[in-house]
């Protein structure tokens, strides 16, 4: 897309700040002796934190329950634990697999999963970075020829060092565009463990740190590729920390076209530190099309535009926190903690957020259901009663095909575990669960009755979902459901509608073990009938009511008043859903910083700032806007959103500057779209110096001008300030004019030919402010080394890495940089 950022996108100072923190106290960690910590006893937050920005999976474990298990993958267990029996007994049961494949399952489950990753297509090395990986795969395939070796695509490897492996990268090929990408053979132990692997982990560290990549397992990039996502789509995801989910929907918004779209995702995190790792994730798109916000998923309030209609989601995602015992090849410690308890605990909590997904969605929409869990009570259980409760409104969808991807059909029927691991009883019926147990085991952990009409519905509709089996595909565990919406439902919206087993308002087994927490029918204005809200073992949120969002229930969430008879309750008025608000194109600060660099806002893009905060300006597109100038009946905390394009400059750092506005290094690459004047693009050679140096004096700007290394000067002399002419044309260039100061965007040019950001095509972009001294970049130096690294990826003159790069990408050598 053309509203792409640079490699190099600034983060903001406090993000920047905890950053470095959180990479100091992973040194401090890693550097330490390695000891279990004292039992009840969490890891500190700092490592936390530095983990969850790391991350390479999707966070598919319950919410807050994360550090411990990244922590688990950074230091594995010793000696590791990979049997469960009461895992094997129940799963057995189950009978998620044929039998004759059970052994097969059982060993992957024990193997190490594969590196897999993502290229992404807005990065300015995306098309030479591919050449490389295709360059590297044809090399590894000849070779396995002439030795009459294995296949690329080998199976799992038992779990090791890997000192015997070597990294081969192997395409998805049943993703499209030929942007995903698995190393066989290395998983994220051996990386981090292993020397050998030392400049791989070099090389692939800073390809996601200039945004070039983003690691994510392969099974959990199925369900964005479910949503068949268009441009114009307005996009809801309902739990989407740690991000990559969201970035590969962000992506697919972009896909079709050279120009920004219209549509845009909202992407929603409850736990507000996880929100911040969800911002970093998204910012690093350059996107202008997307927007953060710290909510419980559970409650997402219903939006009105501005003249009270609802205002729906064309696509939602429903990515729901889980047991995540389909994570055990990456995290495995899972083996020695799982017990069927936990997706008793989580039903509820997955069932309310799938309702709230149902009900924000828009008649002949699609919403995906997906978990990393194996288990039918958090799969199967929660969307047949989902079906039961919506009836004929709601129905799945046939599962897409993907080329070459494996999966099995959904259960018709599955059994309810006791919820101690211990006793290791089931039952097929409500009936059979024992009087003093039948308060605490929900009725939609049940399967229909047999031979009822919903039975009949149910065993016609499961073969549609999706069970991904570890032994099928060399992946992870995961489910998959698509659904649709077929008309508004006649149904008010209550978070429990679910009875339990004894016929009775919904009770929970509460995750941590204590009493069962119970959640009412009816649910008036100040939440669930006055109970605690659900739970999921998660951090609470500081700051946000329990039950947010509960009180716009009468409205039937976003379908409209509800047709059922009911109690009047009183409603409460409309507000704005956000902090934005809309900056008037005709105003001062707009038009003075328009008319100085040269920009003309067009295309699907709305300027928008904080309420109250007149220092920043964003670019987003009208899809975003939509949603931030939307009214709902409690306001959301909005992290962030679309692209911070221009930034007042502090007092005293005008130097004499006309203009009091300059450009963000993130949104650099969307001003030169708007036709950005004060621009100066460089050969690869000035562009390393300046990069290299971040600062360069007027002088040797002149003296580039005169070599033809640098061509724009024109563009910031004083005259080019003024003399635009009536048809917008550039200023003649005159290298000895004098230069005006303010904010300029330093380009890298292609060739001979300058590169035109309205060809849709990433751009290399860096802002910076010209003063009387000369050009400063607003860029830190650790984002300057990934774009000098970027730089000579592009250099590079055959595209592809030579024989013996290659073997050095994942062999140990010197220690320089790879």
């Amino acid at each position: 897309s053309a509203c792409r950022a640079p490699p190099t996108a600034r983060r903001p100072p406090r993000a920047r700040a905890a950053r470095e923190r959180a990479d100091d106290a992973m040194a401090r960690y890693r550097r330490a002796p390695k000891k279990q910590a004292p039992a009840g006893q969490a890891p500190s937050v700092e490592v936390a934190v530095a983990v969850a920005v790391e991350a390479e999976g999707e966070g598919g474990a319950a919410a807050g329950g994360a550090a411990d298990s990244r922590d688990a993958r950074r230091e594995p267990p010793q000696p590791l634990v990979l049997e469960n029996a009461h895992f094997e007994a129940y799963y057995r049961k189950q009978a998620i697999c044929p039998p004759e494949e059970w052994d097969r399952f059982l060993a992957a489950c024990r193997s190490e999963l594969p590196m897999s990753f993502r290229i992404n297509c807005s990065a300015f090395t995306a098309e030479h970075l591919l050449v490389q990986l295709q360059g590297l795969a044809a090399t590894a395939e000849a070779a396995a020829t002439e030795t009459a070796a294995a296949p690329t695509s080998a199976p799992a490897v038992a779990r090791g060092d890997g000192d015997d492996v070597e990294a081969v990268p192997t395409e998805l090929r049943w993703y499209p565009r030929h942007l995903a990408w698995q190393l066989t053979g290395v998983c994220s132990w051996a990386l981090h463990r292993n020397a050998r692997h030392k400049e791989l982990k070099q090389w692939l560290r800073w390809l996601q740190e200039c945004g070039a990549i983003t690691r994510q397992e392969a099974v959990s990039m199925i369900p964005p590729l479910c949503l068949d996502v268009q441009p114009d789509h307005l996009v809801l995801d309902l739990c989407a920390a740690p991000g990559s989910k969201a970035s590969q929907i962000l992506e697919m918004l972009h896909w079709r076209g050279g120009q920004a779209p219209p549509g845009a995702i909202v992407a929603n995190e409850i736990v507000s530190k996880r929100a911040e790792v969800l911002s970093h994730q998204m910012g690093r798109m350059g996107s202008s099309a997307y927007v953060v916000t710290n909510f419980d998923a559970q409650f997402f309030p219903a939006l009105f535009d501005e003249a009270g209609q609802p205002l729906l989601f064309d696509r939602v995602l429903a990515d729901v926190p889980c047991s995540g015992d389909g994570t055990m090849r990456k995290y495995p410690a899972v083996w020695s903690t799982w017990t069927p308890r936990d997706a008793l605990g989580l039903h509820h909590r997955q069932y309310t957020i799938l309702c709230r997904g149902v009900e924000l969605l828009k008649v002949g929409g699609r919403l995906v259901y997906s978990t990393c869990s194996l288990n039918p009570i958090e799969n199967e259980a929660v969307v047949a009663a989902v079906v039961r409760r919506y009836g004929a409104s709601v129905s799945l969808l046939p599962f897409p095909e993907l080329e070459g991807l494996r999966g099995s059909p959904g259960l018709p029927s599955w059994v309810v575990p006791h919820p101690d691991v211990e006793q290791e009883v089931c039952w097929e019926r409500p009936e059979q669960v024992p009087p003093e147990l039948r308060d605490k085991i929900l009725g939609g952990c049940f399967p229909a009755a047999p031979g009822s009409p919903e039975d009949e519905v149910w065993k016609q509709a499961c073969g549609y979902c999706r069970r991904f089996m570890p032994h099928e595909a060399d992946t992870g565990g995961f489910f998959v459901a698509v659904l649709t919406k077929n008309f508004a439902p006649d149904v008010l919206h209550k978070v429990a509608s679910t009875r339990s087993a004894g016929g009775k308002p919904t009770a929970r087994v509460s995750q941590e073990g204590g009493e069962a927490m119970r959640d009412n029918d009816d649910v008036d204005e100040e939440g669930v009938g006055g109970a605690e809200a659900p739970r999921d073992g998660a951090a609470d949120v500081k700051g946000l009511p329990a039950q947010q969002g509960a009180a716009d229930v009468a409205d039937c969430g976003a379908d409209g008043p509800s047709q059922k008879p009911a109690r009047q309750k009183k409603k409460k008025p409309l507000r704005a859903f956000s902090d934005f608000e809309s900056v008037p194109l005709d105003g001062p600060d707009w038009r003075a910083a328009a008319q100085f660099l040269g920009i003309e806002l067009g295309g699907p893009f709305r300027i928008c700032r904080r309420g109250g905060r007149d220092r920043r300006m964003f670019c987003v597109s009208e899809g975003a806007a939509r949603v931030l100038l939307s009214q709902a009946r409690m306001s959301v905390r909005v992290m962030t959103a679309g692209v911070r394009i221009l930034e007042r400059l502090h007092e005293g750092r005008d130097d004499g500057a006309p203009s009091a506005w300059r450009a963000c290094q993130e949104g650099a690459p969307l001003l030169l779209q708007l036709g950005l004047r004060r621009r100066l693009d460089a050969n690869s050679a000035f562009l390393r110096q300046i990069l290299s140096r971040g600062e360069v004096d007027r002088a040797s700007l002149l003296a580039a001008a005169d070599r033809g290394d640098l061509s724009g000067l024109g563009n910031l002399a004083v005259e080019s300030a003024t003399a635009q002419d009536g048809t917008g044309a550039r200023a003649e260039e005159d290298p000895g004019a004098q230069l005006l100061s303010g904010s300029v965007v330093v380009t890298l040019r292609r060739g001979e030919a300058i590169a035109e950001p309205s060809a849709g095509e990433p751009v290399l972009a860096f802002a910076g402010l010209l003063t009387p001294r000369g050009l400063e970049l607003y860029t830190p130096k650790g984002e300057l080394k990934a774009a000098l690294e970027s730089l000579a990826l592009v250099e590079q003159k055959n595209g592809t890495l030579a024989a013996a790069e290659a073997v050095a990408l994942h062999r140990s050598s010197d220690g320089t940089d790879s």
